[in-house]
């Protein structure tokens, strides 16, 4: 994946987005993301679209649950690097993790601990 990209969706035009059955309004991915509930029984998956130019990106299918129980789904740019090195990067947070969680700390605790260390490592 050549670039980092934000969590934005994948067209512009994706929001606001609007539920078929209340007809909430959610003007932005953030509201999107913070105002609905994940749905468990279809987690967001990673996939692979081609672009014009023959290249290929990654894209995150999220579905969520509106306040009124209708199933939204919306694509966006996916930030995962899944070259060799991030891969390799990944693997190693995931032991990291682990390790972090036979000291008794749950995986949420760690995950957060390590991802605070590492914003901390980039600030210098």
């Amino acid at each position: 994946m050549s670039g980092k990209k934000e969590f934005t969706p994948l067209q512009a035009e994706s929001f606001p987005k609007h539920c078929r059955i209340c007809g909430k309004v959610y003007e932005d991915q953030m509201q999107f993301l913070t105002q609905t509930t994940p749905v468990t029984y279809a987690p967001s998956s990673i996939r692979e679209v081609a672009q014009e130019d023959g290249s290929h990106d990654l894209y995150l299918e999220v579905f969520r649950h509106c306040g009124c129980g209708a199933t939204l789904m919306e694509f966006f740019h996916s930030r995962r690097d899944l070259s060799e090195d991030g891969i390799t990067r990944r693997q190693l947070f995931d032991s990291m993790v682990k390790i972090l969680e036979e000291t008794g700390q749950t995986r949420q605790q760690a995950r957060a601990a390590l991802l605070e260390r590492l914003k901390a490592f980039r600030e210098n």
